[in-house]
């Protein structure tokens, strides 16, 4: 497992493990939900826009179509729940975060209120990412989602349009901008790597090492690489069929990509990949517990909607209340007490069936920890001081 998917290793450390104590407590007992504070991480989806068309876009249904957060909703909601134990602020899609009007003052908002902040974008508004990119601190990333080797297959993926019809190495020359504005930034060049799948996606895994090289004469810190995902008829996002032959094909350019790690410039492979090259390894990712913790630990912010988990983004049974759950004091309790409700109601081992799940480790071992009769016994290691997003 990746360092930065090994969330139990995470809660561990000081400064989450007495709230995890607390939300495990009140998850057990079924009581005590006002004191256990909220989620630790959330995923915040600024705005369902987008200027690209990505063929290999999980969340295509939604783009361009839900309503927009109403004023000062997304100010109040980070007010609110960095006051109640939240730690950390994904803005990702259902859009292109850049897009938001606010985003330079959503950036400066969290970072005001002493969370960590990552940034998922495409890449081709990087200038909006470059006028607060000073204020990132260690622990904080961005990541651009490039998914190519090739101004040709970038183009095929992601199709821009209008003002983000910017090419591959225009971005990957913003990003050189970007470190130099801040040298300390974690910068991505995030790879999905695609296959026809029976879906008719442009085949990038050729593309794999040069995309390595690329990345690393640009100046980003490091590539990642994960494998295509779809959306399944019930929603739950799946990685697509494969064989032996693309596993293959895979592994043999993945060798050639590490070949390209040095000294500050990482090649990172996710679990999800790793799952996908390794059958054996992915048995364990797709045998759902009933009980999915992490409900209760990380959360989506949309327009549309609160949600429990960030691949059931709109799914009505996983809605946890409307965009300004989290708005006020009030809305708070009773976010919470939904979020509760949704923990004893969503039945992962059905729902998530199909899915390979990052935090299927975590939700074992968190269940082990809430059944033990020491409880909280099993979380009382030190931890390793990182980051604290889930």
């Amino acid at each position: 497992m990746t360092a930065i998917h090994d969330h139990a290793a995470k809660l561990l450390q000081p400064r989450l493990r007495e709230q995890v104590i607390r939300i495990l407590a009140a998850a057990r007992d079924r009581g005590l939900i006002p004191a256990a504070g909220g989620p630790l991480s959330i995923n915040l989806d600024l705005t369902t826009a987008c200027d690209h068309a990505c063929v290999h876009c999980t969340d295509a249904a939604v783009l361009n179509r839900s309503p927009r957060f109403a004023d000062g909703v997304v100010a109040d909601s980070l007010t609110v729940l960095a006051r109640h134990g939240l730690r950390s602020v994904i803005l990702i899609g259902g859009g292109e975060p850049t897009l938001h009007p606010g985003f330079g003052e959503v950036v400066r908002a969290i970072k005001g209120l002493g969370l960590q902040c990552a940034v998922v974008s495409h890449g081709g508004h990087a200038e909006r990412i470059a006028a607060v990119a000073r204020l990132f601190s260690p622990g904080d990333w961005v990541r651009f989602s490039l998914d190519a080797g090739t101004e040709a297959t970038h183009h095929a993926l992601h199709r821009p349009r209008g003002l983000a019809a910017r090419g591959l190495a225009e971005i990957c020359a913003d990003a050189a901008g970007l470190r130099a504005r801040n040298p300390a930034l974690d910068l991505g060049f995030s790879f999905l790597v695609t296959w026809d799948g029976g879906q008719g996606f442009p085949d990038n895994v050729d593309e794999i090492p040069q995309a390595a090289r690329l990345a690393r004469e640009s100046g980003f810190s490091y590539v990642t690489y994960k494998p295509l995902l779809v959306r399944a008829a019930d929603g739950a996002q799946e990685v697509p069929g494969d064989d032996a032959a693309l596993r293959t094909r895979i592994r043999r350019a993945l060798d050639a990509a590490r070949a390209e790690a040095r000294p500050g410039f990482r090649v990172v492979e996710s679990t999800n990949l790793v799952a996908l090259l390794d059958p054996a390894a992915a048995a364990p990712l797709k045998e759902q517990p009933p009980r999915c913790f992490l409900h209760l630990l990380r959360q989506v912010l949309t327009p549309a909607g609160v949600y429990g988990c960030p691949g059931w983004r709109g799914a009505p049974d996983n809605r946890i209340g409307p965009a300004d759950a989290y708005a006020t004091e009030e809305g708070f309790l009773r976010a919470r007490a939904a979020t509760f409700a949704l923990f004893s109601s969503f039945d992962a081992a059905h729902r998530c069936r199909g899915v390979t799940c990052l935090y299927n480790p975590t939700n074992r071992w968190l269940a082990a920890m809430a059944e033990d009769p020491g409880f909280p016994a099993g979380l009382e290691g030190a931890g390793e001081e990182r980051d604290t997003f889930l």
